[in-house]
């Protein structure tokens, strides 16, 4: 068995949503105390990137303006959103 094969892979997120795209390979998140991989995420090109810069800039005004507990919420939230995605 490979051992990628048991490695959970998450999507990319842009803009809020998951970017379900096919892709020639994975990068591995590896934890940084044992090197064990936690995760895989694809990798992209450079029109996901542009799409991603562009929203994280388009979001910066309202993140910068919102108190530490409504980013908190939204955080755990995409936490939680990301362990039902990963099993």
């Amino acid at each position: 068995m490979h051992p990628h094969e048991q490695v959970p892979a998450i999507p990319l997120w842009i803009g809020g949503r998951a970017c379900l795209k096919l892709t020639s390979g994975f990068h591995d998140v590896r934890n940084p105390v044992n090197g064990e991989t936690l995760r895989r995420i694809p990798l992209c090109g450079q029109v996901e990137v542009r799409e991603a810069l562009q929203s994280a800039q388009m979001a910066l005004a309202s993140w910068s303006a919102m108190d530490t507990s409504a980013r908190k919420e939204l955080l755990a939230a995409l936490g939680n959103a990301l362990s039902q995605l990963s099993g």
